[in-house]
């Protein structure tokens, strides 16, 4: 939680941390349950900020923050949730109350190393945003959850099944020498295969290159599925679009082991930030 002297401006507050989305996918992500367990989905949520009307004495009262995220859970009911991260904004109806920010983290999201690094770079977003006062309109009677006006960017879910009697043989193996794996050669597929079906205006890049987002431990090993636990990270491997449309898995999967080996190296010198 972090308390400010100024009631801050909501829709600042959600361009900021829409500007860094990029860098921290998994803040936008979201733990599904399915049959066969538990999967994390990064990138896939539409953030958006809840903002509490409180009493003057309930802004200052650090145990009412703290009650507060039980009335609001981020993961009512149950593993499954919409959110890995929700964000509120205390305030009153006087100015010189102040506001209060409450950030809420999942702990598959890492650890407060993690957060704080998280945390600086949204302060520095929000920063270099022009000023923009809360107004009267921003405040609800109570509560409620605010959204940016503008468009942004969206995220549509894509779920790929490998048809198994038609994946090529060399799926395994590495009869180059280049250190390619099966899960490179799988993610290369299925990036081809997605890539297919993409529109024009979803293939939109300043550098014409798609992402993919894996969540990894800090030592770089990938996260399974039904891991629960601190300091899970997220790292990005880019690809041109042209190399996914041009179907050369083997060329892609070998795209992508460069890259992971970049991030993974990265990812070693500071095992505690977002690579990519």
């Amino acid at each position: 939680a972090y308390r400010f002297a100024e009631r801050l401006s909501p829709a600042n507050l959600l361009r900021s941390l829409h500007a860094i989305l990029d860098r921290y996918p998994s803040l936008g992500g979201r733990i599904i349950d399915i049959k066969d367990g538990r999967h994390f989905e990064s990138g896939m949520t539409k953030m958006q900020l809840r903002v509490v009307r409180v009493s003057a004495a309930g802004l200052r009262n650090p145990a009412e923050w703290a009650y507060l995220t039980e009335v609001y859970p981020l993961r009512p009911e149950g593993r499954a949730g919409l959110s890995l991260f929700q964000p509120m904004l205390l305030c009153t109806g006087e100015d010189s109350d102040g506001s209060v920010l409450l950030c809420v983290f999942d702990h598959v999201l890492g650890d407060v190393a993690t957060y704080g690094f998280f945390m600086s770079a949204w302060s520095d977003a929000f920063r270099n945003l022009p000023h923009v006062p809360f107004t009267a309109a921003e405040l609800p009677a109570l509560v409620a959850g605010v959204t940016l006006d503008e468009p942004s960017s969206e995220h549509q879910v894509k779920r790929f099944h490998f048809q198994v009697q038609a994946t090529p043989h060399v799926v395994g193996g590495d009869s180059a020498g280049s250190g390619v794996s099966t899960n490179d050669r799988l993610m290369a597929q299925a990036a081809c295969a997605i890539a297919r079906h993409e529109t024009h205006e979803d293939r939109h890049d300043e550098q014409g290159r798609a992402r993919i987002a894996l969540m990894v431990d800090p030592r770089g090993r990938g996260v399974p599925s039904d891991f629960v636990g601190n300091a899970a990270t997220s790292i990005s491997l880019t690809v041109p679009w042209d190399m996914l449309l041009g179907g050369d898995h083997e060329a892609v999967a070998q795209h992508l082991r460069q890259c992971l080996v970049a991030q993974l190296q990265q990812l070693s010198q500071d095992p505690f930030a977002e690579a990519g």
